[in-house]
């Protein structure tokens, strides 16, 4: 049976859940908005399945140094939709054009994130840009086992916790697998976004068309959080914008975020993606504003992925130092805000409105340097 000693020991991926053969272990959001397992005992009959799925104690030897590229996307509408350079894009055509599917984070028709599949190239702008709301896993992990077992190749993308959960749930290799993940700096509380995202609507008082949590309207080095309404648009800066502060500074990030251990090179990924912070450092006349990829092939079964759909794009060959150098969170976990607790009981008993501006509105508050 599942048991949570400390709540940094979870990733909240729900491999356990989905690993239950009679489905006794619900995924319950906490007061901070977080999923955590929940056993129903009565059903429970301790086979020690969810146990085995846990990817709490994977370890990951990634067996070649990695290969580090600068990355944008020739076709100018996919990158603009995308969060840096485009990258993702060909690495989920090519699985596509195999007859496969591809799995990644979306919006639902409430703009929650959760993880859907996508078997048709017109359905994976669903998936580009960053959605900074830990994704809901759903039955994902079953969905693309239930895929490989029938021998369909899978691209199965998210965060590096994500990936770990995918393959302690699986508990096998498949070749037909294509495993990619992103640095990431932290999930933050699925709870946080949505009453943020409520209190806009409520300003606003009208439906939303679009959430881009990344738009580039200012540019990709100073990245807005945007939300289209039927008429009108809310848009602010990476510096303006309270939710955006207040994630940059780590005020809601999910405990484990703060004790990750899948960085470095301890990742199940077989390509990493991120945004290419610093290339203007290494190749100015490459960096236009509008969004550079830094593609990191981990494996063998990463680098052959990454050849065969490279010539399609705007290449140029990295170091894996100098790709990394600007980017925190490749190496290790950020550390949490000092009055993050704070800021979950003052959720507790506070107007959200008012939580939001007494955290996030400090002007002297300062983001975690983690490369945004």
């Amino acid at each position: 049976m599942i048991t949570i000693g400390k709540k940094s020991d979870c990733y909240g991926c729900g491999a356990c859940a989905m690993k239950c053969p009679v489905d006794s272990i619900r995924m319950v959001e906490d007061e901070e908005g977080f999923p955590y397992p929940r056993v129903e005992r009565e059903l429970c009959t301790d086979c020690g399945l969810c146990d085995s799925a846990c990817p709490l104690n994977m370890k990951f030897s990634l067996p070649d140094p990695p290969e580090a590229y600068a990355c944008k996307n020739p076709n100018m509408r996919i990158r603009l939709e995308s969060t840096s350079g485009g990258s993702f894009t060909p690495l989920a055509e090519h699985v596509l054009a195999k007859g496969g599917v591809v799995f990644g984070a979306m919006f639902d028709r409430d703009f929650a994130v959760v993880h859907g599949v996508a078997k048709t190239k017109e359905e994976l702008y669903r998936f580009r840009g960053s959605k900074y709301s830990q994704s809901v896993m759903g039955t994902a992990y079953k969905e693309a086992e239930a895929y490989l077992e029938k021998g369909v190749p899978v691209l199965f993308s998210g965060t590096p916790c994500h990936i770990a959960g995918l393959r302690s749930y699986l508990g096998k290799e498949y070749d037909h697998l294509l495993a990619v993940d992103l640095i990431c700096h932290g999930v933050p509380s699925p709870r946080v976004y949505r009453e943020y995202v409520a209190l806009l609507k409520g300003r606003y008082r009208e439906e939303i068309r679009k959430v881009a949590f990344r738009d580039k309207v200012r540019g990709w080095k100073m990245f807005s959080f945007s939300v289209y309404f039927q008429r009108n648009l809310y848009s602010q800066s990476k510096v303006d914008d309270l939710f955006f502060r207040g994630f940059l500074a780590c005020y809601f990030l999910r405990p484990s975020c703060h004790t990750c251990a899948f960085k470095g090179r301890n990742r199940g990924s077989d390509i990493t993606i991120a945004d290419y912070w610093g290339v203007h450092t290494r190749f100015p006349e490459y960096d236009d504003d509008l969004g550079v990829a830094l593609v990191i092939a981990n494996t063998g079964k990463g680098r052959d992925a990454w050849a065969r759909v490279a010539p399609g794009m705007d290449v140029l060959v990295s170091d894996l130092e100098h790709a990394v150098g600007h980017n925190r969170s490749y190496a290790g976990p950020v550390p949490p805000h000092p009055d993050r607790d704070r800021f979950f009981s003052d959720l507790n008993s506070m107007r959200f409105e008012e939580v939001m501006e007494k955290h996030c509105g400090d002007p002297d508050l300062r983001p975690v340097d983690s490369g945004h």
